[in-house]
């Protein structure tokens, strides 16, 4: 097995593992705590969001600096000196961040969210508490992106399905043998990320090569990777306004009940970044090493293989997201209601993340070549034309308008920007990644999951209808796995293996 599939296997484990351990939970949280403590907790997920593009910039391009120094000779010092440097600034952001928020608590639980039931006092409480739990989870993200760009995946893996089984099952029994609030909540969150936290700072460490000289804060790495991280950040920032202003929206214009119910479909969607997240993640360090390497075809080759088994995976995922979105929810929360009313808002919620999905990869070789101007002007563009479109939507229709909007933002990206990646990049190579790596997977999968909804019976209990999605989804993947060239071409090739055939020149993905 090479050390991309054993990334991929292990990411897809820990992707995988976060929302089903989320789905898992969340009925137990709303059943302890109430519908409006969880849309708290979809709030924190805004803060959050809010302030990642900051340091967006800086684990990026940890993440392509120890890829590529990986394959440089006695580049030890280099390795440490570039962590240490991008660890304090790091630090700092976070605490300034986290700070902020919790001084403005006050004003966020007076001016902004919606409480009905709980206090203004108990929600300034829990957002001060949110601010704390920021400032430990904040660094997460650049030990992660470190850990991914030495390609210790399967490492980390492990430490994220420890620690969130710590985070979010371990954080039920201190609600029932304490106080069910959510204060209670964001007071685990905090202790157990920054337990997370340092155990993510000390196994990057670990894992750097030794070197003579201590690591040391060097002024030259800020204005190396200056660029490369300031063009990433303005991404970030941009993108920050397309996705995040229809939620900020409503969570000024819904109470936190119906924000909760938003956040529930949210999640769902988000559930395709499984995917999204565990094929980018494995191809981006080995992008930035064959883009040091010069190795085009290489590059070419593992390019389309990941695009491919992206789109399979991905295809056969949203299409009975969307088509199934009103099962879907009513087996989760078994609330027929919410699931009529919702149905259409997940359906589009799946389709926009769908869309997003279809842009990593492409994204991922523009990072390996630290051309970061696309995205940037695709971005503030989209920002200017659309962020108008994204208040009226939301506005109007609320949270289908919002779910609309996201829509309308990741077609422009996947429409445009892809074409003009290709055009750069991978001259040549737009015709084939249409029809091979799109359309003929995506065809596939379609068309099993459209026969597959014509045929679904409507009075199926909740545990059948489980596995009938379940089964919905094995048989889509399975067309879309058959319909993909290469992937049909690595699936031939393993079976070739497990039967003992001698192995032919075919590659995986």
């Amino acid at each position: 097995m090479t050390v991309i599939q054993k990334n991929l296997l292990a990411n897809t484990l820990s992707y995988a593992y976060a929302p089903f351990i989320a789905f898992a939970c969340f009925p137990l949280y709303v059943k302890a705590m109430g519908m409006e403590a969880c849309g708290l907790v979809g709030f924190f997920t805004i803060l959050y969001s809010l302030f990642a593009p900051l340091g967006a910039g800086l684990s990026t391009s940890l993440n392509r600096e120890l890829a590529r120094l990986s394959v440089a000779p006695d580049a030890a010092r280099d390795m440490r000196d570039l962590l240490r440097t991008l660890e304090v600034v790091y630090w700092i952001l976070g605490l300034v961040i986290g700070a902020a928020i919790v001084l403005a608590s006050p004003l966020i639980a007076r001016d902004w969210v919606q409480p009905e039931r709980l206090t203004v006092e108990a929600v300034s409480r829990v957002v001060l508490l949110m601010g704390i739990t920021l400032i430990f989870q904040w660094p997460y993200s650049l030990y992660t992106a470190g850990l991914n760009g030495l390609q210790r995946q399967v490492r980390l893996s492990v430490i994220n399905i420890l620690m969130l089984t710590l985070r979010f099952v371990g954080v039920l029994p201190v609600l029932w043998l304490t106080e069910p609030s959510v204060e209670t909540f964001f007071m685990w969150q905090a202790a157990s990320g920054a337990v997370h936290t340092i155990l993510l700072a000390a196994t990057l460490w670990r894992c750097l090569p030794a070197a003579v000289h201590p690591s040391a804060f060097r002024r030259q790495w800020l204005r190396t990777v200056r660029g490369f991280a300031a063009g990433v950040t303005g991404i970030s920032l941009a993108a920050l306004v397309l996705t995040q202003l229809d939620k900020v929206i409503l969570s000024r214009m819904l109470t936190l009940e119906a924000f909760g119910y938003y956040t529930v479909a949210t999640m769902v969607a988000m559930g395709l970044y499984v995917i999204i997240g565990s094929v980018s993640t494995a191809l981006s360090p080995r992008f930035a090493q064959l883009v040091g390497l010069q190795d085009k075809e290489g590059l070419k080759d593992l390019y389309h293989g990941g695009c491919q088994l992206m789109h399979v995976l991905l295809f056969a995922a949203a299409l009975v997201g969307a088509l199934f979105s009103r099962e879907i929810l009513l087996a989760w929360m078994g609330d027929l209601v919410q699931a009529d009313q919702w149905q259409v808002v997940l359906s589009l919620l799946v389709v926009g993340t769908a869309l997003n999905g279809m842009v990593a990869v492409p994204y991922a070789l523009q990072l390996a070549y630290a051309w970061t101007n696309l995205t940037f002007y695709m971005t503030v563009i989209a920002a200017v034309a659309l962020a108008p479109l994204i208040v009226i939507l939301t506005v109007r229709y609320g949270p289908v308008g919002a779910a609309i909007a996201w829509v309308v933002v990741e077609s422009f990206y996947m429409l445009v920007g892809v074409q003009l990646t290709h055009r750069r990049l991978m001259r040549g190579e737009f015709g084939r990644w249409c029809v091979h790596d799109v359309a003929l997977p995506l065809a596939a999968a379609c068309a099993v999951a459209v026969v597959a909804k014509a045929l679904m019976p409507a009075d199926l209990s909740r545990p059948m209808l489980v596995l009938a999605l379940v089964a919905v989804g094995l048989a889509a993947l399975v067309a879309a796995a058959l319909a993909a060239p290469r992937v049909r071409e690595a699936l031939a090739l393993w079976l070739r293996q497990r039967g003992g055939a001698p192995q032919d020149s075919a590659k995986a993905p």
